[in-house]
């Protein structure tokens, strides 16, 4: 008998951390939130490098100050080889079609951020939900779906902070992992 189907998911140990907690009622959906956001900011961390991120910030802080503006989808065409082909990529898709509806601009850049990680949050939390659904009773997955969306919508709120951090654009600390509790009044809270 295992710990759960978590133990066997294919995903990176963070993911991992927030699939368990999703799993065991012992944690509140606020420790599942808390775990989502350092591994959706890992994440960002490993497909997105400091310099991609560098330039496409130039790009779009060199739009608020143009008379006449660039051409946004050519110009993020140039960076696609430094996107990579994960959070990157779709950060990059996000840019072009907000250019398309507004004025590309630092506040444009973390909207296609904010994006991009909402849709790692739901594309992770299919993944997990499948993964449990294969290895647990219906209803089991039913209620992991349940907390895990409800996890994600606490967490949808925070995604802006983390999109500007990576921006640099405030002096907030960055998004730490969970700690890990090992004492016994250290446990997660009793409901």
């Amino acid at each position: 008998m295992s710990d759960g189907p978590h133990r066997s998911l294919p995903m990176k140990p963070k993911w991992r951390s927030v699939a368990e907690r999703a799993y065991n009622r012992a944690f509140g959906i606020d420790e599942i939130c808390t775990a989502m956001m350092p591994a959706l900011a890992s994440d960002c961390h490993d497909e997105m490098t400091p310099r991609f991120i560098d330039r496409l910030r130039s790009i779009c802080e060199q739009q608020e100050n143009l008379l006449f503006k660039d051409n946004i989808p050519s110009r993020m065409e140039a960076l696609r080889p430094d996107a990579g082909s994960g959070i990157g990529r779709h950060v990059l898709e996000n840019v072009v079609r907000l250019s398309k509806q507004e004025e590309v601009n630092v506040i444009t850049l973390v909207k296609a951020i904010e994006r991009a990680c909402v849709d790692r949050l739901a594309k992770n939390n299919r993944q997990m939900e499948e993964h449990t659904l294969r290895k647990s009773t219906l209803s089991g997955a039913n209620d992991f779906r349940n907390r895990l969306e409800q996890a994600t919508g606490s967490a949808k709120a925070q995604v802006s902070g983390l999109a500007r951090q990576l921006l640099k654009l405030d002096n907030n600390r960055p998004v730490r992992s969970t700690t890990k509790r090992e004492g016994l009044d250290e446990g997660p809270s009793i409901k």
